[in-house]
């Protein structure tokens, strides 16, 4: 199966979180795809996703992926919807990094 990551670029320290969503979903046998700005912004603040696809549009996840992570605030979640659009077979999730206390983030994660 494959699973989507959105998110629209953000602050540096939302990193390790998005970087430890791919790990557990790979630890899972999930292939994940990275929308193309969040995965350029990871890459420009020196995570190694190079080996994680990506995708644009909702044209490239039709048929392609059964879940969705929305990663982000309230914007970030209704910008998920024109992904979904009428995909009555997938499944989304939305993490509200808006409530997440980054600067709690332990070191090791």
């Amino acid at each position: 199966m494959k699973a989507a990551i959105y998110g629209r670029t953000g602050t540096p320290a939302l990193v390790p979180y998005v970087l430890l969503l791919l790990e557990e979903l790979k630890k899972a046998g999930v292939t994940p795809l990275l929308y193309h700005p969040l995965h350029s912004f990871l890459r420009q603040n020196g995570a190694g996703v190079s080996d994680v696809s990506t995708f644009a549009t909702h044209d490239e996840l039709k048929n392609e992926v059964g879940f969705l992570f929305s990663v982000g605030g309230d914007g970030t979640l209704l910008d998920t919807i024109t992904l979904v659009r009428d995909y009555e077979d997938r499944k989304s999730t939305r993490l509200n990094s808006s409530h997440i206390p980054l600067s709690r983030m332990p070191s090791s994660a």
